[in-house]
């Protein structure tokens, strides 16, 4: 038998072995590849940075920012740099963040490349509206050195761009809670922040004309009421004083701060202008018990009256706690729309009994608790909308 046929074979079959071998070695190196492509995009990705060359007035620099949310609160900026930063319009595309956000700490990161060999200063417009910023610089071995950190009152923060330097920054923030908060990323040049905040600002929209005509014509009853208060000492007339002061404040800081991104507004559009509402709404029930005189002349509806200041002053101070005491912004918009649906009630309860009555001084003042529920209604259905 010759034997060359044995090795022939053999070699042939090693051959194929050898071939098999090496398509194993393919299939599992590909994903591995694969893998290592993806890691090596997602680097690439995550080191895109912004040239200031490019940065004469304004630039939005959202599309180049990295976002990383604290859902837990473990996040320290001793453990930051670790986190999994996302592409800022990839975790947020809505114009503003949902409710459930709204109490939670924020990281925005961005990297920043200044050519020039000059130091450069800046102001970055992070959005509306914080109650709370704080912005580091990553330094050697990500480590993190925390600036002094300015602009809380306007909304504008100031930095500085080092010469011939690339500088990746991360601003650490949390919001007030509201329903109108935003996260974006805008580079402002010192020499045009005052136009860019003078548009901002003056700004003349449909509804700050006529929050402004309202305005003026609350401040005429408030000193006409006020005089009526001063010469005959009726004390209907300062509850009504006082009831026309705290609509003229919520109109007139609704309409004036709409744009502003500072820190006032967060706080009046979280809870002031909700204070307001309720407050005034007391003031306009003890107006109406006292000019009716409805403890003798109307004792059916004089209790309505006296709950209902009761019922509303307890249901302020719940909201006063869960607004400061919790951290639970679903929780307080759904107290909040209860509130209202309980204020609504009460009113229309009023209207029906004044109608009953068959009082032209009753149904006056039926007229004016209308307007305060169609204003509530239009409140409520904003809140119900926005969520």
């Amino acid at each position: 038998m010759d034997i060359s046929h044995y090795g022939y074979a053999f070699s042939t079959n090693l051959c194929r072995f050898d071939s098999k071998a090496a398509f194993l070695k393919k299939i599992i190196f590909l994903p591995f590849l694969l893998l290592c492509l993806s890691i090596f995009a997602q680097q690439e990705a995550a080191e895109r940075y912004v040239n200031m060359d490019t940065v004469q007035n304004i630039a939005n620099i959202s599309s180049s920012c990295y976002l990383l949310v604290d859902s837990n609160g473990i996040i320290t900026p001793e453990n930051l740099t670790g986190g999994r930063f996302l592409p800022l319009q990839d975790v947020f595309n809505s114009k503003y963040l949902p409710a459930r956000q709204a109490s939670r700490t924020f990281y925005l990161k961005f990297t920043l490349k200044n050519d020039s060999s000059s130091a450069r200063n800046y102001f970055l417009y992070p959005g509306k509206v914080y109650r709370s910023f704080q912005l580091y610089k990553v330094i050697r071995g990500n480590q993190l050195q925390k600036l002094e950190t300015s602009g809380l009152r306007t909304g504008f923060i100031p930095f500085r761009m080092e010469g011939a330097s690339t500088t990746s920054f991360i601003l650490q923030a949390t919001f007030y809670k509201t329903q109108f908060n935003d996260i974006q990323a805008t580079i402002i040049a010192p020499h045009i922040l005052k136009a860019f905040q003078s548009r901002m600002y003056e700004t003349m929209t449909e509804k700050k004309v006529v929050g402004i005509v309202l305005s003026g014509m609350l401040l005429m009853m408030i000193l006409m009421t006020f005089l009526n208060f001063f010469i005959t000492r009726k004390v209907e007339f300062l509850y009504n004083s006082l009831y026309s002061l705290c609509m003229f404040l919520l109109i007139f800081f609704t309409s004036y701060l709409g744009l502003h991104p500072g820190w006032f507004k967060g706080l009046f559009i979280s809870y002031l202008d909700m204070l307001l509402l309720m407050v005034g709404t007391v003031f306009y029930i003890l107006f109406t018990r006292y000019f009716l005189e409805s403890r003798s002349r109307y004792p059916r509806i004089d209790p309505l009256f006296k709950y209902e200041t009761i019922g509303l002053l307890g249901l302020l101070a719940g909201y006063t706690v869960l607004h400061f005491g919790f951290n639970n912004f679903e929780l307080e918009l759904m107290y909040e729309n209860a509130i209202k649906i309980i204020v609504l009630m009460a009113g229309i309860i009023y209207i029906l009994l004044a109608m009953v009555q068959k009082n032209k001084l009753l149904n006056y003042l039926a007229i004016g608790v209308a307007i305060q529920v169609f204003c509530y209604i239009v409140s409520l259905s904003l809140n119900l909308i926005n969520a």
